[in-house]
C-alpha cells in the first residue's frame, strides 16, 4: 500500500508493515494522521471500536473550536 499523506488507513497500515514497535509507531502515525486529515479520514469500524470514542471526539471538538477562538483558521 503506497504511503500518502491524504490517507489515515495507508499511514497505519504502513506503519505496521514497517516493523519493529509496531503498536506504539502505529498509534503514533494514526494520531498525527488523524489531527492531519481529520476524524472523517479514520474508517468507521475502526472508530466504532474505541473505547470512550465519543468522549474523545466530543473532546476534540472541543478543542479545536478553543483554537478557532483563539484565531486559529479553518481550512
Amino acid at each position: 500500500m503506497p504511503f500518502r499523506p491524504e490517507s489515515f488507513l495507508g499511514t497505519v497500515v504502513n506503519a505496521v508493515i514497517a516493523g519493529g514497535d509496531t503498536d506504539t509507531i502505529a498509534a503514533i502515525a494514526g494520531a498525527i494522521s488523524g489531527a492531519f486529515n481529520g476524524v472523517g479520514s479514520i474508517p468507521k469500524e475502526w472508530a466504532g471500536g474505541v473505547e470512550k470514542g465519543e468522549q474523545i471526539i466530543s473532546l476534540g471538538d472541543r478543542l479545536y473550536e478553543a483554537w478557532l477562538k483563539r484565531g486559529g483558521k479553518s481550512g
